[in-house]
């Protein structure tokens, strides 16, 4: 997979020093995320193969039958995303396609909804910085119980 990097930062770096300080409980800040090449390729491992493939036309079957081969170059490309704050530019693309039908005429546009086709390895990457968010937030108990949108086994 040929990595070029983008030139517009994915990810925004902040002085942080004036940030006023909220009265109330404290939470530990979170821990730093660790990639790992066995967590990768589990990622790898469990893909759908019926899933389309994203704008990059890297269809799900290959990578999960390649996984073992796949998943150190990923982990690496991952690091190096996360460490210089810039998306590989192939993993950014994504296509937005209005495909799927909601209700009504179809013969009108607005009866249809926009669904983005955003690259597989892509997906990888975030889940596993969602997983890595979600962890801390459940870990630290953050989140109230009124706020269960989105959260495995928190919905009333």
């Amino acid at each position: 997979m040929r990595t070029t990097r983008c030139q517009l930062p994915v990810f925004t770096r902040e002085d942080d020093g004036d940030i006023p300080r909220l009265q109330g409980l404290r939470y530990p800040n979170i821990a730093d995320l660790h990639i790992s090449t066995e967590g990768v390729e589990k990622l790898l491992c469990n893909l759908n193969v019926s899933k389309a493939s994203g704008p990059d036309q890297i269809p799900c079957r290959l990578l999960k039958g390649l996984a073992g081969e796949i998943a150190p170059i990923l982990t690496e490309i991952f690091k190096q995303s996360m460490r210089d704050g810039v998306m590989a530019l192939n993993l950014e693309k994504c296509g937005c396609n209005p495909r799927v039908f909601k209700k009504g005429g179809r013969d009108l546009a607005e009866n249809y909804r926009p669904v983005s086709l955003t690259c597989v390895c892509c997906k990888i990457l975030e889940h596993i910085i969602i997983s890595h968010i979600r962890q801390h937030l459940d870990h630290n108990i953050i989140l109230s119980a009124y706020q269960h949108g989105f959260r495995k086994l928190h919905s009333f």
